[in-house]
């Protein structure tokens, strides 16, 4: 007795398109759209809690404005984590140059005289003066919004593909 296909193919354009398409919902496009969207949440609330401070810095005889870190925070494309292959890609949020004093603010770093001073209460506080860590709870805060805009974008994708 001859036995009965376990599934038949009444469009076989259709299917075919149908596999194009999820392909391309798993692609190196779609996973940098999604790692991207994960990151840029992250970084909208790194800059809502990052310090403006009272008074401008000076840098290599150059004036920057209170405000300046704010400016300076990035999403970035980690070349070197992601894959060749385009399997892996990793974005990350970043503090630029100018807004250089962003990782001791949000770090620590011991430093000598007055600005270390600032520094040290300004990210963790004095009997007088509030701490103002920023990076790191905003990524707490957050953490779970970024994966669900991952999920999102990857999801929209698929759902294009099943609309063929």
């Amino acid at each position: 007795m001859a036995r009965k296909p376990d599934a038949t193919i009444s469009n076989p354009d259709g299917f075919a398109k149908l596999l194009a398409q999820m392909s391309e919902a798993a692609s190196e496009s779609t996973l940098r759209k999604a790692a991207a969207a994960g990151a840029t949440v992250i970084r909208k609330e790194v800059v809502l809690r990052a310090p403006v401070g009272p008074f401008p810095h000076l840098r290599s005889g150059k004036e920057y404005p209170p405000g300046t870190l704010k400016k300076n925070i990035f999403v970035f494309h980690d070349e070197g984590q992601s894959s060749v292959a385009g399997q892996v890609q990793v974005y990350g949020v970043v503090i630029g140059r100018d807004a250089f004093y962003g990782r001791i603010v949000e770090k620590g770093h011991p430093l000598s005289g007055a600005f270390a001073k600032h520094v040290k209460e300004v990210e963790f506080g004095n009997s007088k003066v509030e701490a103002h860590a920023f990076f790191r709870p905003a990524v707490d805060a957050k953490q779970q919004e970024a994966l669900k805009a991952m999920t999102d974008v990857m999801q929209d994708k698929l759902n294009e593909a099943k609309n063929v």
